[in-house]
């Protein structure tokens, strides 16, 4: 059974208003698309796994050691479908302290933005934005869903750069919540940094300086490098694309971290003894979940609630 994901969607469209040289203006390709557009995700070519331990000759192998999965997660901050999928996925997933031994988690906020030099920004740009176009000041970054996303998405870059791992997750899935909520961005981030304990000032600063915008520019360099992405929410599991119904229940996506750790012990147990007790021809069955389970949802069944997570409360602003 094929399922539907609500990603947002890369279209290609040409953006003029922004970027003008003397005389004849330029346009300037980005990859965005309207929110809430339903896509199939096709799974991309997987690429090859990072290097794995390496010992020292001699060394016994250690008992039961087990190198941590990468999960790369490529999203942005107003993204209806990745605002689910850090919400009632990825998030119950890392709340379970027992799992973080199984993964390193690697987020990429920049989804289907674009970052436009400012030597290619008009001079009526740079005239109502002198805060962001003045002198060390290389990008202007323009973001699928609106200036409040480019707000958030700088919040949680400069957050990662501060050091703290943990915090910065922990910034992240209370964003997406409150973001879901209705909370204007400004609210949402003000709330959460305190909520989580990370400096307000220091993420303050960072956002609104030259060193914020060039943290962005590099998140979006490797987005860009990722080969075969369609859209967002787009997570890798140690450079394999995960399929769609993955992304919407977070048992599967532990099962599917499981299976590259090859079922280590404790928490992948469950995983282990389901394979040992499948019948030979599981492989020829449809494992897809049906549509009575309650833990899971196709994400883009209904777009009117999906664009209804973009909504901002007047009380929340």
């Amino acid at each position: 059974m094929k399922l539907l994901i609500g990603t947002c969607a890369v279209l290609f469209v040409m953006v003029q208003a922004v970027t003008v040289a003397q005389g004849e203006p330029k346009t300037s390709s980005a990859a965005v698309s309207a929110s809430g557009e339903t896509l199939r995700v096709k799974k991309a070519a997987a690429s090859d796994s990072k290097s794995s331990f390496m010992l020292k000759k001699g060394d016994p192998a250690p008992k039961n050691a087990t190198k941590k999965v990468d999960i790369d997660v490529y999203y942005e901050t107003r993204c209806p479908g990745c605002l689910l999928f850090l919400n009632k996925t990825l998030e119950p997933l890392w709340n379970v302290k027992a799992n973080r031994e199984l993964f390193n988690i690697n987020m990429y906020t920049y989804g289907n933005g674009m970052t436009v030099p400012v030597v290619n920004i008009s001079d009526g740009y740079k005239f109502w934005h002198p805060e962001s176009t003045g002198d060390g000041w290389k990008n202007v970054q323009i973001c699928q869903h609106g200036s409040d996303e480019c707000m958030g998405n700088l919040v949680q870059v400069c957050a990662k750069s501060l050091g703290d791992p943990e915090k910065h997750l922990d910034l992240i899935f209370c964003m997406a919540g409150t973001t879901i909520q209705g909370y204007g961005v400004e609210k949402s981030t003000f709330e959460c940094m305190d909520k989580v304990g990370l400096d307000k000032d220091k993420v303050r600063e960072c956002v609104t300086s030259p060193k914020g915008d060039q943290l962005i520019s590099d998140t979006g360099a490797e987005t860009h490098k990722l080969k075969g992405r369609l859209g967002t929410p787009w997570v890798m599991i140690n450079g394999q694309h995960a399929e769609d119904k993955i992304l919407m229940n977070s048992t599967l996506l532990l099962g599917a971290v499981c299976k590259q750790s090859d079922n280590a012990p404790g928490v992948c147990a469950p995983f282990a003894a389901a394979k040992d007790d499948a019948p030979k021809d599981q492989d020829k069955k449809d494992d897809a979940p049906s549509d009575s389970d309650p833990d899971f949802t196709v994400l883009g069944r209904n777009l009117q609630e999906e664009s209804d997570l973009l909504k901002v409360s007047k009380d929340q602003v």
